[in-house]
């Protein structure tokens, strides 16, 4: 069972857990139901500035659909 575990950074450079979902497959519907979940999670029109995630084309397509492209910057870690 795959497992999404959404982090945080504060303003002090210290990580944080926002979220931790167990998924039953790692396609775009699950993904983009834990994003979701996460997005009512912030306040409205807030925006997090960057979202690190591995080369996941279907976590990668969840995310540019519940955030704004032009808002919020997608970087890949290896």
């Amino acid at each position: 069972m795959p497992l999404l575990d959404i982090l945080g950074i504060d303003r002090l450079d210290q990580g944080f857990t926002i979220r931790v979902c167990f998924l039953d497959q790692e396609t775009t519907s699950d993904y983009t139901w834990a994003i979701a979940h996460l997005q009512k999670l912030l306040k409205p029109r807030i925006w997090p500035a960057v979202i690190a995630t591995d080369y996941d084309k279907a976590l990668i397509q969840a995310i540019n659909s519940h955030f704004l492209v032009s808002r919020t910057k997608t970087v890949l870690c290896y």
